[in-house]
């Protein structure tokens, strides 16, 4: 979100997952956290499911509004993979029309045309963190209580932002 605000977006829209699932609703939370009171309107918010054809459909419903966004954050590669095909169906420029940000760093983000920009998860992080908190349960050393750890993410830049147009 802090890339968009700097190029001068203003009007950025999110297509995220399913609300019931903890993730979709914090990555929600965080761009609106991050584009503060206000900047994240309802309208420009399209939470349903983590498939590519809700990425797709997501992406032509917010490209009816008026005004519509000039960016997009979509929270997982699926959402990304159909939104990204939904707007070259739709003939639109990315990123002179339309800035596109993903969540995550799947590998066909560096091959697409234009390459994604991506907020990446530091895997090999978690994946240890998992393991350590897993096997201190299991040896007892820990309680067996849901915990809740954050780790920092990295923006790559890539060629899919571009200040807006309007």
């Amino acid at each position: 979100m802090d890339h968009l605000r700097s190029l001068g977006h203003e009007r950025i829209a999110v297509i995220a997952g399913d609300p019931g699932f903890s993730n979709a609703r914090e990555r929600v939370a965080g761009a609106r956290a991050a584009l503060g009171e206000g900047g994240l309107p309802e309208q420009y918010v399209m939470a349903r499911e983590h498939t590519a054809a809700w990425g797709a459909e997501a992406l032509r419903r917010l490209m009816e509004l008026r005004p519509e966004p000039t960016a997009v954050f979509a929270s997982s590669s699926d959402l990304a993979l159909g939104a990204l095909r939904e707007a070259d169906a739709l003939g639109l420029d990315v990123p002179g029309r339309l800035s596109f940000v993903a969540f995550g760093n799947a590998d066909w983000f560096e091959v697409c045309r234009p390459p994604v920009t991506a907020f990446a998860h530091p895997l090999h992080e978690i994946g240890m963190i998992t393991a350590q908190v897993l096997l201190s349960r299991l040896n007892g050393d820990s309680p067996a209580e849901p915990s809740r750890i954050r780790v920092e993410g990295r923006v790559i830049l890539r060629e899919s932002t571009a200040p807006p147009l309007v």
